[in-house]
């Protein structure tokens, strides 16, 4: 799923009820009662980040067994190692992004330009 931005917000129509009113020789449904289901950014992020996490164990699964099935001397082999690399990368990326989400929604502070200002004066010291 997509995410523009913290304030990304995505409306979706759950449920309905309509009203049957006879118009003539026609009938016409009137919408009485709507229920949307409202997905904001971080909830988005997080469904994405786990459906992700699913999927990389997964593979990692499947690796796993694969390794077990192969030669030692198999070309493939190579091409798993690569892909394990790519998960790790994948991993820590996600894990960075985690940290941004926790820090859009609130959930910690950053004190990033704290630390380089308490560093700078130490190091004048």
């Amino acid at each position: 799923m997509h995410v523009e931005n913290k304030d990304d917000l995505t409306k979706e129509l759950k449920k309905s009820k309509y009203e049957v009113i006879p118009m003539g020789e026609e009938v016409k449904q009137v919408p009485i009662e709507e229920e949307y289901e409202l997905q904001f950014a971080w909830d988005k992020q997080a469904n994405f980040l786990n459906s992700q996490s699913r999927a990389m164990g997964e593979l990692r699964s499947m690796l796993k067994q694969f390794y077990e099935m192969a030669d030692y001397d198999d070309q493939r082999l190579l091409e798993v190692k690569r892909i394990e690399t790519t998960i790790d990368k994948t991993k820590k990326e996600t894990e960075f992004i985690e940290e941004r989400t926790k820090l859009i929604k609130g959930e910690k502070k950053d004190t990033s330009l704290l630390d380089v200002l308490i560093d700078a004066v130490t190091d004048d010291e």
